[in-house]
């Protein structure tokens, strides 16, 4: 680049305009460098402020990537939730997000597969939703103590889609 520079500034400028030339081109330069230090130096309190935390920087990126990701996709995912501590005696409480008007499916099945209870079957609004499982089958029979899968399935308007989710319940008494 500096032979490239020398050429371009012997050959074809005068000698008044060569002094004026080398003037902008090491001013040119200059604001290069000053602008490539201030990223350095922004940098730095990146990086900085991520060994504080016993993080790199890497790690500090990745988890912002993964905040805006997160909040993005809440919004666009169906998403079942426990919200009740687990195990529990005597009700759960469950809850889900719909993204858009959906025909949803809750049902609980016990360990063998065995279908126990419809919790929801119904078509609903997009939002939050919650069901609240009182440890009754579906002949209001007190289930006994164990391990229960709540399975969620919606299924979007003007969609031949279904979206599944499953989540495990433990029930003690």
């Amino acid at each position: 680049m500096e032979y490239w520079i020398r050429s371009i500034i012997q050959t074809s400028i005068p000698f008044t305009n060569r002094i004026n030339m080398k003037l902008t081109i090491i001013l040119s330069i200059s604001f290069i460098v000053i602008f490539a230090a201030q990223i350095i130096l922004s940098q730095e309190k990146v990086d900085t402020a991520a060994m504080k935390k016993g993080k790199s920087i890497h790690e500090v990126e990745w988890e912002k990537h993964k905040e805006m990701r997160s909040e993005k996709n809440s919004q666009l995912e169906w998403t079942l939730q426990q919200t009740d501590p687990n195990p529990f005696n005597l009700q759960k409480k469950i809850e889900y997000h719909l993204p858009i008007k959906s025909r949803i499916t809750l049902e609980v099945y016990d360990k063998w597969g065995k279908k126990i209870r419809t919790l929801v079957d119904e078509e609903m609004l997009a939002g939050n939703h919650q069901v609240v499982w009182d440890c009754h089958n579906d002949d209001s029979q007190l289930v006994p103590r164990g391990i229960y899968l709540a399975m969620f399935y919606a299924e979007p308007e003007n969609s031949s889609n279904t979206y599944r989710k499953r989540m495990k319940i433990f029930v003690l008494r």
